[in-house]
């Protein structure tokens, strides 16, 4: 990789199939899905349950926001409802914990690690930004100097794109103003964290392939590392690390 050596580099963290993922053989019934989020069921059922809404009263405020919105984060819906924030937030953390667990325990401690080796810590998701905070909470990162790790969270609603939309890395390069040479992507979506990266000049990835799928034909010119863990992933990037020390030392002699 030719990074510059004394330049800080930005990982570019997926969460849905990388830090967290969905337990086996999970059994949805279709009125857990709301617009096809499942997230916005579990709103829907606080608001009944808390504010005495029937079915349909809870569901129209929901329809209208969420036709109200292109990038709606899901305390727009909360407001419109009349939620409290934070005992909604302890419920859906309950709630999606049936079926959404952490790709590994320590998490929290692989980060961490990579925080102290000097990279800096990005959330790259689908999700919109309360989204993301809910998750991280599903993968261990709960509180606010865990949260910390990261410099900047970059969602839905503050990119204002999708991952498989070149503009959503464009845009999120210009937000975080860092050099695409010095980004290194981290997911587990051939599309989303590889492929459409590189129309940003984002040329390094980690594909981390939890789904255990054929990759098939990869064109050569596309540098990605493969694995298939966290702890795959930390050491490669430690041996990054040290290979980024010992050229910065050779720089400074004199």
């Amino acid at each position: 990789m030719n990074h510059s050596p004394t330049t800080p580099i930005a990982l570019f963290i997926d969460i849905d199939g990388t830090l967290i993922n969905e337990l086996p053989y999970t059994d949805i019934k279709p009125d857990q899905h709301v617009f096809q989020h499942r997230l916005l069921a579990v709103i829907r059922d606080f608001a009944i349950e808390t504010k005495k809404l029937s079915h349909s009263q809870a569901e129209a405020i929901i329809h209208q926001t969420f036709e109200s919105k292109t990038w709606w984060d899901w305390s727009d819906y909360l407001n419109a409802l009349d939620l409290d924030h934070d005992a909604f937030w302890a419920c859906a953390l309950k709630a999606e914990s049936e079926y959404l667990h952490p790709i590994d325990s320590l998490i929290p401690t692989y980060l961490s690690t990579l925080k102290d080796l000097g990279y800096q810590l990005f959330i790259t998701s689908n999700n919109p930004i309360s989204g993301i905070r809910h998750k991280l909470r599903i993968a261990g990162i709960g509180d606010k100097q865990q949260l910390s790790l990261f410099t900047h969270l970059l969602g839905t609603n503050n990119v204002a794109a999708m991952k498989w939309s070149p503009a959503f890395w464009t845009q999120a390069i210009n937000l975080v103003n860092i050099q695409s040479q010095n980004i290194i992507t981290i997911g587990d979506t051939w599309q989303d964290d590889i492929i459409t990266p590189q129309h940003a000049a984002i040329k390094h990835h980690i594909f981390i392939n939890t789904r255990q799928e054929p990759i098939g034909t990869v064109d050569p010119q596309i540098n990605f590392t493969l694995t298939h863990d966290w702890p795959q992933i930390v050491q490669y990037l430690t041996q990054l690390a040290e290979t980024r020390l010992i050229s910065t030392q050779h720089i400074e002699q004199p």
